[in-house]
This record gives structure tokens, sequence and C-alpha cells, in this order.
């Protein structure tokens, strides 16, 4: 039997646009994150360490995060994991690059697949073949999977690709490959990278495909919300595959659509909101619909109020429409304003002009409402 855990779309060294100062804070979680994925291993008696593709998210990363990796695979090392790696579409190889000259030390224990052609690496104690090739970012359509070539002497075997799988109408795809494709392969084990969300492709008795997903989310979208994972696999002397999912994650993102218009007191909306706090919770929350005028002046403190409950809040108001109750008799500024800005924003067809004049409506009522005050 061989024992593995599968991991891919690590992207250490990421920038993080969307996180403002914290972006270092994040970076620093990819890395405490990858070395409790490795410690996982070890605790796990793990014989094979799997990666799938971008464990850097560039092919130059910084010397910190080369040092960082150069000692975690030690570390493996030392306790007996041979680690398997496939460049990605991020980390791509580049002759005398990275992949050819920091890791050389580590010995038999580190595999790293350079070549866009199928290598095999044969590992007779475990009965188990390893198969894999580097991401070929100057043929990124080829569709590797469909006629591959393939040579391997063990009974038992695993494969690393970095790919997409096909969506229909998908119109950006790296190394395509289809269901069918996959199926026909001959491998126990097939451990994907590319797609930041975790999926399982197929699970069956001496068969499986798997995405691990990012182990931390890289971004505020849906494909980086929610549980962060890793693959922990084995596979019998005849075959037989066995699969676990092993949650990883140090912070976790949630996307929270509310639409406004169903609230007519502050307090329910503000304790829908206190109901997803968590200290360890990175939360988006996208707000849409007609809130009341009181409604849309609680939405204006939420950023202050809120902050504190979550270990960041985003708040996206991009797409509110005006308030249901704002007055529309023209003798007032503000039905004026209001009018003026609705008419723009209903003879724009350009999406992104259109929510431009959303927010600037939103800013304007709330200016008038506040020199009202005066």
């Amino acid at each position: 039997m061989v024992k593995f855990i599968h991991t891919a779309d690590v992207h250490l060294g990421r920038e993080f646009d969307q996180f403002d100062e914290r972006g270092e804070e994040r970076r620093e979680d990819i890395r405490l994150t990858f070395r409790r994925i490795a410690c996982l291993a070890v605790e796990k008696g793990i014989d094979l360490f799997l990666i799938s593709g971008d464990l850097f998210n560039s092919p130059n990363p910084s010397k910190k995060d080369l040092e960082f990796v150069f000692e975690t695979f030690r570390m493996l090392r030392d306790n007996n994991v041979v680690i398997f790696i496939i460049p990605g579409n991020h980390d791509y190889y580049i002759p005398n690059g990275i992949w050819d000259r920091e890791f050389n030390s580590l010995g038999e224990n580190l595999h790293i697949f350079t070549s866009p052609r199928f290598e095999t690496i044969d590992l007779e104690h475990f009965k188990v073949s390893v198969v894999g090739c580097a991401y070929n970012r100057n043929q990124s359509n080829f569709r590797l999977l469909e006629n591959p070539e393939l040579k391997f002497s063990q009974q038992n075997s695993i494969l690393l690709f970095h790919g997409s799988y096909e969506y229909p109408n998908q119109e950006y795809q790296d190394q395509p490959f289809s269901l069918e494709e996959l199926k026909r392969l001959p491998f126990n084990y097939i451990a994907l990278g590319h797609y930041h969300r975790h999926m399982g492709i197929f699970s069956e008795e001496k068969k499986a495909c798997f995405y691990p997903g990012a182990p931390e989310g890289l971004n505020l979208d849906e494909r980086n919300a929610g549980k962060r994972c890793v693959i922990l696999g084995e596979i019998s002397d005849r075959g037989e595959v066995n699969i676990t999912i092993e949650e990883v994650q140090r912070k976790i993102i949630e996307i929270l659509n509310i639409d406004c218009t169903r609230f007519q007191e502050k307090g329910a909306l503000e304790m829908k909101i206190r109901g997803h706090a968590g200290d360890n919770k990175i939360l988006k929350l996208n707000l849409t619909g007609k809130p009341t005028m009181d409604i849309l002046e609680t939405i204006d403190e939420l950023q202050e109020r809120f902050s504190g409950y979550f270990y960041m809040l985003k708040i996206n108001k991009n797409r509110l429409d005006t308030p249901m109750d704002i007055p529309v008799d023209p003798r007032f500024i503000i039905g004026r304003f209001c009018r003026k800005l609705e008419d723009q924003i209903d003879r724009t067809e350009n999406e992104e002009e259109k929510q431009l004049l959303k927010v600037a409506l939103n800013l304007g009522i709330n200016a008038i409402r506040e020199a009202e005050k005066r």
C-alpha cells in the first residue's frame, strides 16, 4: 500500500491587491498553511507528497519563499516523504530556472517533472509509478490527455496534471481535457491542479480523480470561498483507492449577498451580518436591492461598526438601487437629483458606467441628507 497527500495552487508569493494593507499577512497565511500540509503528511505517515502545479505564484519567486520551501522539503525528506512536483501555468518551467537549480541537494526524495512530455518515476518499493509533465505555456491549448504516450512498469499508477476540466461554453482553457479522456486513462489516481475550488471529478473502487483546490482562498470570489482542503489517499496493492478530505485553511472567505429590499429595520440587517462573524472570516458583503432611507444610512456605518467582528470585512454597495422611500417630488433637491441620475442609468448600456452612476447616486443621496441635517 502507498499513502499520498495531494495539494496544488498554493501560489506562494501572491500579491493580494484586494486585501489592502493585509496582503503580507495573507502571504504569511499561505506559507503557514503549506507548512501545515507538510506536517500533516508527517503526522499521517504519508509516503508521497504530490504538488500538481503553481506551488509558487511566479517562475521567479522571492528568496524568502524559496528558502521557506527548501526547509519544508528538507523536513519532509528527513521523515522519508517522497515529493513530486509539476510546474504549473504560474511557476512554469524555464531552462536553468528555479526548478533546475534550487532543490538539487534534496536528492532522490524530490522529483520535479520539467519536460512538457510525460515522464515516469517507477517506485518499486511502493509498487507504484508516478507520471507527470510540466505545463507547456507555448502549447497551452493542446489536448495532452487525448492520446498520451505513457510508459510505466508498476501495477499501480498516479498522474500529476495541471489543466482545465472542460465545462460547456467555457472560453479560456489551459491544457484542456474532457471527462471521457480522463476515464480512458489507466491511472489509479489522477492528481489535478489549476482550479482553485475543490472538485471531485470521479471516485470509484480502483480509480479516482480530484482537484484539491487552493489551500487558502486567493480572491474575494465564489471560486475561492468556503473551506479549503487537501486530498489524503491510499492505494492498496490490489489497486483499490481510498480518499479522504482534510480541511487546512487558516482564513476562510465567505461571499454574502443581501437584498436590502427585504429589510425594513436596521436591527434585522445588522443581525443578519452578525450571524456570519468570525475571527478567521474574510467576508465580502454584496448589497443589492432598494433599501429604505434609514437602511441606507445604516449601510454607510456598517464598515466601521462591524469590522471588529471579522478578520476582514469588504462591503460592495455598487449595485444598490435608489431607496424605495426617496422623495420623488421635483420641488425637493433630492428628488430632482435622483430623477436626473436614474435617467442617466436607464440610458447607459455600458455595465461598468452604470455601476459608477449607481455609486454616484448613493453618494449624492448621502451628501444631500447630511446637508439637510445641518
